[in-house]
């Protein structure tokens, strides 16, 4: 048995680690209302402004990267509501070019057959 006689008393377990810290908040998050405002509407009224809120929300992403804040959820989900309006843009772009194509075609045809037969018939 052996008795602990250093001056600072008997030996303590070592403390336990510490927890990392929170991580930092941006203070003014007026940017990422903002940029999710414009993601609801990309879906619901107006498509254009898909591409406007996905590359704010990068933009802010990236700003808070450099700060070392972790991005505001809020921007986040407005990110990805303007990536989603971004993609109904380019299929609403997609589709109605395939039908005013079609639509262009089908003109082009009436017009030369309707000429077509208007010379026949005279």
């Amino acid at each position: 048995m052996s008795i602990d006689v250093s001056p600072n008393g008997p030996e303590s377990p070592p403390p336990p680690p510490s927890e990392p810290p929170p991580p930092k908040k941006d203070p003014d998050n007026s940017q990422a209302v903002i940029i999710l405002v414009l993601g609801i509407l990309s879906l619901f009224t107006c498509q254009l402004l898909g591409p406007v809120a996905l590359f704010m929300g990068m933009g802010q992403r990236r700003r808070a990267q450099e700060a070392g804040y972790d991005l505001d959820p809020i921007a986040l989900i407005g990110m990805v509501l303007g990536a989603v309006g971004t993609a109904l843009l380019l299929f609403y772009i997609v589709t109605m070019g395939g039908l005013c194509c079609i639509y262009a075609v089908m003109i082009i045809f009436s017009i030369f057959f309707g000429l077509l037969g208007a010379v026949a018939g005279a």
